[in-house]
């Protein structure tokens, strides 16, 4: 057990029954993005397009659409150099996925503590992290950065690039590499758009990721999204496209509602 993740544990020790009253509302700095939620009642549930929120200048967590989420009360865990205290926001999840982006420049300016069922929780410290709760189990991936991983009093360093899974009473599995993305030499055809001339759809691939159930594109307009497809095959077809400029993003799920982007963003006209 590394030195920060002993002092967490200590932290927590004392936190964990100010941790389990959990509250809809937003902390303090917190703010809405995009999409909508109920925060009328102790756990929010989000709605049918997914909720993004500002925890600080440049840090975001994306909640997937039908999320079950709540606040719990924010603790100071130290996670920053030489052991300095950082305010951690405490998000508990019931079932759902948590993307995670916090840029260095966020480091000393606030973390996130994800907490899930049974005891399960991870604390994404600095960089790109996504974690799912599906049906009682846990998944932890980190894409980049700093991240750690708890069951009980037990805590454990992330590598970047790799995923563990857990269920309850069983603690988290071994470390494995995140869905794969397409190799080096196909990304600069890794995302596909082809306009159908005199009509208002268009066709839309990408070279399959190994391991991947799902793929989900996203087409936006000037930074808003105008439509979301999710297939299980690497290809969709828009419809509803009216002349513009658009870009369009996507992204592949494996079994465990964790997986990567496909570079690039793609704009087109």
């Amino acid at each position: 057990m590394s030195p920060h993740s002993f002092l967490i544990c200590s932290v927590l020790a004392f936190g964990v029954l100010v941790a389990r009253t959990v509250n809809a509302k937003t902390p303090r700095g917190v703010k809405v993005v995009s999409g909508q939620s109920d925060f009328a009642n102790s756990w929010s549930t989000v709605g049918t397009t997914p909720l993004t929120l500002q925890l600080a200048p440049g840090a975001t967590v994306k909640l997937s659409a039908g999320a079950q989420l709540g606040f719990a009360k924010s603790l100071k865990l130290a996670l920053g150099k030489r052991g300095a205290k950082v305010r951690t926001l405490v998000l508990r999840v019931k079932e759902g996925r948590a993307d995670v982006y916090l840029p260095p420049d966020s480091h000393s300016q606030a973390a996130l503590l994800v907490r899930g069922p049974s005891q399960l929780s991870a604390v994404i410290k600095m960089g790109h992290g996504v974690v799912a709760v599906r049906d009682g189990k846990v998944t932890a991936a980190s894409y980049a950065g700093e991240m750690l991983t708890a069951y009980r009093s037990s805590w454990k360093d992330l590598d970047e690039g790799k995923a563990r899974t857990c269920a309850a009473g069983r603690g988290y599995g071994p470390e494995r590499a995140v869905l794969g993305r397409p190799s080096a030499r196909k990304l600069a055809h890794a995302l596909r758009v082809a306009l159908n001339t005199g009509s208002s759809s268009s066709a839309i691939s990408t070279t399959p990721f190994a391991d991947a159930i799902q793929y989900v594109f996203e087409l936006n307009k000037q930074g808003t999204r105008i439509t979301t497809v999710e297939t299980e095959e690497p290809n969709a077809e828009l419809t509803g496209v009216t002349p513009g400029v658009y870009t369009v993003t996507g992204h592949g799920v494996d079994s465990s509602d964790c997986g990567g982007p496909i570079p690039p963003h793609l704009r087109f006209e």
